[in-house]
Parts: C-alpha cells; sequence; structure tokens
C-alpha cells in the first residue's frame, strides 16, 4: 500500500474480547445501517493524511511513550446525522486519552506535519449509511483498557477502505522515547 490515495491515522485498535463485544452490540441494534466490519473497528485518536510514515511514527512512538495507559467505558451511542454514522462512544474521555491526542498534536506541529484539527470525540463507528439508533445506551457498557497506540495507512478500495497498521507502541513504555526500538515500523 503506497502512493496516492493513502491517508495515516493514530488509533485505538480494540482487542479481541472488546472486537467481540463490540460485533454484539452491532447485532443488538439491528439493521441500523451498513455494518463496519469487525476487523475495521477502531477509535481514531487523531487523522493525519498525507505525511512522512517514519516522521509521523517518530511523533506517535513519542506521544505513546509520555501518556499512561487507562479504562475507556464505552457508555453512549451516538448518531451523525449528517455521516449517517452509528456509534459508540464514552460521554467523558479519560484524561490520559486527552493527554495523548495532545501529545500527538503538539509532536506534529513540531515537525510542521499538517493533520486534522478537529477536537477529540472519541468513538468507535458501528455503521455507515445508517438511520438513528434505536436506543442510546449499550445494554452492558463497554470496558476498555487502552494501552497501546498504532499509526494505521488507509487506503480506498471497491470493497471500502484497506488498513494496514504500520506502527504499535505501549502507552508509558517504560523504554527512553528517543530510543531506535521505540519505532515498529511496517505489517504488524
Amino acid at each position: 500500500m503506497s502512493g496516492a490515495g493513502v491517508r495515516l491515522f493514530f488509533a485505538l485498535w480494540p482487542p479481541s474480547g472488546v472486537k467481540a463485544a463490540l460485533a454484539d452490540l452491532q447485532r443488538d441494534l439491528g439493521e441500523a445501517g451498513r455494518p463496519v466490519p469487525r476487523e475495521r473497528l477502531h477509535l481514531t485518536v487523531l487523522f493525519v493524511g498525507d505525511g512522512d510514515p517514519e516522521r509521523v511514527a517518530a511523533a506517535g512512538a513519542r506521544a505513546a511513550a509520555a501518556v499512561a495507559p487507562a479504562r475507556l467505558d464505552l457508555d453512549h451511542i451516538g448518531f451523525f446525522a449528517r455521516a449517517g454514522v452509528v456509534w459508540v462512544g464514552t460521554q467523558a474521555a479519560p484524561e490520559p486519552l486527552v493527554a495523548l491526542h495532545r501529545e500527538l498534536r503538539q509532536r506534529l506541529r513540531r515537525l510542521g506535519q499538517a493533520f486534522d484539527d478537529k477536537p477529540l470525540r472519541p468513538h468507535v463507528t458501528l455503521f455507515r449509511k445508517a438511520a438513528p439508533p434505536a436506543f442510546r445506551t449499550p445494554p452492558v457498557p463497554l470496558h476498555w483498557r487502552i494501552g497501546e497506540l498504532t499509526l494505521v495507512a488507509s487506503q480506498r478500495g471497491a470493497a471500502g477502505p484497506d488498513y494496514r497498521v504500520l506502527g504499535r507502541w505501549p502507552l508509558g513504555a517504560a523504554r527512553a522515547p528517543d530510543s531506535p526500538d521505540t519505532l515498529t515500523l511496517g505489517d504488524c
């Protein structure tokens, strides 16, 4: 995946148990719209767009090392009417997630790297081309221990976006953020 149309973003990729719970929630919501495939479920922390993957990865590695892991409670179902998107998210982002978003923005600015400057709205998209959901609270709140940041490359394909994880970094890593082993580029 390289060349035109490749866009970068930082995300939290749910572990298998959270993905299963998200898939159950999609099932509970019924035919709300076109479901996002299980393997594409994620929470975008910051959308970058075009950029040098190695430079963007370096910023991500340093930001991840500076922020502690946290618990994220997905306790609210929402609807973006203009986009036709049903999502599950949180009413109040945990401080470490807010700090991670802030760290990424600061580090990318220092590099002169452009990015989407929208405020953080932590959510996982469940359905696209959707109608408003039947209920606004998940039957069971989902608890997700966020402990890893990913850098993802996205390229549009005939069947929807194709995602490839370019790097993964634990939050609050004990090693120095400038050490060579901080970067883990490639297919992870």
